[in-house]
């Protein structure tokens, strides 16, 4: 999500050249500066390091080695590289903007957004830096100040599909469907042969009811990049709520030719297989789910459930009790852990689960109104499953 801003922010900076002019120094820096251009980060850096051995005050070397070592995926040194540049040039925007980027892709929402502010204070007329403080504020779940940041970065470009596919994600997220719809369709109109613009207006659409325009968006994506792993397995969900199985699971096997350890994936496979009775392979994929995530909740609960059709009542318990361990609310858990323990003869026990139940049951009603209540006791697993997914292998593409 940042890497655009990012290498067009870097080639402006690499454009302008810098004044020292001691010729070790600049043939360094001359070097760094094209290894990061060519994408060679770890030779980069070797450059970098040793203009900073030369002049252990120059500023650009760590904030550009600082770059690399962010495209290389090592957010902590670039934290620390672009903390340097700081100190030695406390008014170089850049480095605010870049730390801030580094620091919100390590989930530190707050000072990243600290660093945009001084960013902006700084230079309140360069639109990157609400852009990526709209990302930001989305990622912190702060949507109608992302919307403002986007709403003033598209004032100034617009023309750049991006701006609107993120404003869109943000609009859906707060739940109006209508202006999500038209910033993807802006997106498209700007950006046709981008497959995000379809992937993300198909979720519209379903969302609407649309199931055969989705389908349709997510057919043109895939056409469009065939590696669009987010684009099968949204087809293969709404393949499913057709009732197409061997469609979905067609895309969901593709998804995993190429993330084999795409958690979620394995978790809706495996739900699929249970669907249509395949519990061996369903409880092969429930299993590399938890060995991946082993907090897994609604896996654990998922899994009992396969084990309860297979016989296997005590492994069902542990699983149950593992699932309430992790979530002591689920009451689903509760009410079927008591149907095992009553399998395996152990009624006493079994009779204590369905009391903490129907009582976790009854809060839920007390709560809201009796209907909502029961509604929230069914909804407990999609609660859990809406939290899988923000956690899920695709979150970063969702957005």
């Amino acid at each position: 999500m940042y890497k655009k801003p990012l290498i067009l922010l870097l080639l402006l900076l690499l454009a302008g050249g810098r004044a020292t002019a001691q010729y070790d120094l600049d043939h360094f820096y001359s070097y760094g500066r094209q290894s990061l251009i060519d994408g060679k980060y770890a030779l980069a850096i070797e450059n970098f390091n040793i203009l900073s051995r030369l002049d252990s005050t120059v500023y650009e070397a760590y904030f550009f080695r600082g770059i690399a070592k962010y495209n290389l995926g090592d957010f902590t040194g670039a934290q620390r590289d672009f903390d340097r540049t700081l100190h030695f040039n406390p008014i170089y925007t850049p480095a605010y903007h870049y730390r801030a980027i580094t620091l919100s892709r390590m989930g530190k929402y707050d000072q990243a957004l600290k660093d945009l502010e001084e960013a902006v204070d700084l230079r309140p007329s360069y639109t990157g830096l609400y852009f990526s403080r709209g990302v930001t504020y989305f990622l912190s779940q702060q949507f109608d100040k992302a919307i403002k940041d986007f709403n003033m970065f598209i004032r100034k470009q617009p023309k750049e599909a991006d701006a609107y596919l993120n404003r869109g994600a943000c609009y859906l997220f707060s739940g109006d469907t209508i202006q999500a719809l038209n910033d993807y369709n802006t997106a498209i109109k700007l950006r046709r042969y981008d497959p995000e613009g379809y992937v993300r207006r198909s979720r519209v659409y379903g969302l609407q009811g649309r199931i055969d325009d989705a389908i349709e968006d997510l057919d043109t994506a895939v056409r469009l990049d065939s590696t669009n792993t987010f684009a099968f397995f949204n087809r293969a969900l709404l393949r499913f709520d057709r009732k197409d199985v061997r469609g979905a699971l067609d895309d969901l096997n593709r998804v995993l030719e190429d993330e084999p350890g795409n958690a979620l994936t394995l978790y809706n496979r495996g739900l699929i297989l249970a669907r249509v009775e395949d519990y061996r392979g369903a409880l092969d994929d429930f299993d590399r789910v938890i060995n991946i995530n082993p907090e897994n909740v609604l896996a654990y609960f998922n899994r009992a459930a396969v084990f309860v059709e297979l016989g296997r009542y005590r492994d069902a318990m542990d699983d149950y009790s593992k699932a309430i361990n992790l979530y002591p609310d689920f009451a689903q858990a509760y009410m079927n852990r008591s149907y095992v323990k009553r399998q395996l003869g152990q009624y006493t026990s079994s009779r204590q689960d369905y009391e903490i139940a129907r009582k976790k049951i009854a809060e839920y009603q007390a709560q809201t109104r009796a209907s909502a209540g029961r509604m929230a006791f069914a909804d407990t697993p999609r609660k859990y499953d809406h939290r899988l997914s923000l956690d899920a292998d695709f979150a970063r593409k969702d957005f």
